[in-house]
């Protein structure tokens, strides 16, 4: 495989898996596409790779289910996963999500707005 290929693909499995996996309440596929910014078949190209872990559902508004919950905790410890391109690094997917979320809101909701915004319980302004 070329090295520019193999370096989209890694790019891809870290967004959509990476993401999967740090979201404490995964999207439906269509969902997480639009957020990350991918195309629906992008995303469905990254699980099926992994089709023992991460279910591809069969529609678009499924959300992808991790079939082994040892999962997360094996590829977001590079001890374990010994493949660098593969681990995922919990804190820089979370800022990545964090990024992408506060962006697709001001695209289409005012400033004003996610400032007026209710706060789940727990959570602190």
């Amino acid at each position: 495989m070329p090295p520019t290929k193999r370096k989209q693909m890694i790019r891809c499995y870290q967004t959509v898996i990476g993401t999967i996996i740090t979201m404490m309440n995964p999207l439906p596929i269509e969902s997480l596409a639009r957020l990350v910014d991918l195309s629906v078949g992008n995303v469905k190209s990254a699980l099926t790779f992994l089709p023992s872990v991460v279910s591809v559902p069969t529609s678009n508004d499924e959300k992808p289910p991790i079939c082994h919950s040892s999962f997360p905790d094996f590829i977001t410890d590079a001890n374990r996963c010994q493949d660098g391109d593969l681990v995922i690094i919990r804190p820089n997917r979370h800022r990545r999500i964090a990024i992408l979320v506060v962006g697709s809101c001001t695209h289409s909701v005012s400033p004003l707005a996610i400032l007026s915004m209710e706060l789940l319980p727990g959570m602190k302004r």
